[in-house]
C-alpha cells in the first residue's frame, strides 16, 4: 500500500485548496480526469478531517486497492503516547482525482489571489499537494 503523511498545517492547506475548488467557475473545471463526485467526495472527507485535526499531529492517507473507485474508508483516530494520529485509506481513484484536484487552484490563481482566498503562500500549497499527490500512480 501506498502511503503519505501530513502535519496538521499541510493538512490545513489542503482544505483551503479543496475549498477554492469550489469557488472556481465550472468552466475551469472541465477538463479534469475526475468527477463531481470526486470532487464531492473530497469536500465532505475534508471536512470530516477538518473536525479532527485540532486534536491531531498528523494524518496519514493509505491507498487501499480493495476500495471501490470512489470510496475512503471509516476516518479512523488513534491516541498514543500523547499523539493523535488520524488515518485515511482511500481508493487510487480517488487519491489521483483529488491531487488533480487539489492542484486546479494553484494552476488558475495567481500567487496574491491564492493568498487572499486562503491565507496560504503559493509554496506551502504546493509543497502540501506534493506530498498528498506521492498517493498518485500516474
Amino acid at each position: 500500500m501506498t502511503s503519505t503523511s501530513l502535519d496538521r498545517d499541510s493538512l490545513k492547506a489542503l482544505f483551503q485548496a479543496a475549498h477554492q475548488v469550489l469557488e472556481l467557475p465550472e468552466g475551469q473545471l472541465s477538463a479534469g480526469k475526475w468527477t463531481s463526485e470526486d470532487r464531492s467526495l473530497m469536500i465532505s472527507t475534508m471536512r470530516r478531517l477538518r473536525k479532527r485535526i485540532d486534536h491531531a499531529t498528523a494524518v496519514k492517507f493509505t491507498v487501499d486497492q480493495k476500495l471501490e473507485p470512489l470510496e475512503i474508508s471509516e476516518i479512523t483516530q488513534s491516541d498514543s503516547t500523547n499523539e493523535v494520529k488520524v488515518e485515511v485509506s482511500i481508493s487510487q481513484r480517488s487519491a489521483n482525482a483529488w491531487a488533480r484536484l487539489l492542484n486546479l487552484p494553484v494552476s488558475k490563481m495567481s500567487p496574491r489571489e491564492l493568498y487572499l482566498r486562503t491565507g496560504y503562500e503559493m509554496d506551502e500549497l504546493t509543497a502540501a499537494i506534493h506530498k498528498f499527490s506521492q498517493l498518485r500512480d500516474d
